[in-house]
């Protein structure tokens, strides 16, 4: 179904793309993430067109956490950690050579 919705998006670069049937949706969209586009097919799946088109806009219009937020705040936390380290590894060395 997202081959579907990825052909069809060429075709509408701009658009937001839902494909569903009884059991199975796919998505494209170039303005959503992917965790929401996953997010919004999992509650289309409901066998009924109307209803599964209107839980897939509103879980696009949901908050969703943000996985880049926490991906960048570990990184930044880590690399600190890695040069806190650096730096007492190198206060340590330079007090046993005296």
């Amino acid at each position: 179904m997202r081959d579907i919705a990825t052909e069809i998006g060429k075709d509408h670069p701009d658009s937001t793309i839902l494909v569903i049937s009884p059991s199975y949706a796919g998505t494209y969209s170039a303005k959503y993430d992917r965790v929401t586009l996953e997010a919004g097919q999992d509650v289309a799946k409901t066998g009924n067109p109307v209803l599964s088109a209107n839980n897939f806009v509103d879980e696009l219009g949901r908050e969703h956490f943000s996985w880049t937020a926490l991906t960048i705040v570990l990184v930044v936390l880590v690399a600190a950690a890695c040069a806190g380290i650096a730096l007492v590894r190198g206060r340590f060395a330079n007090d046993s050579v005296k």
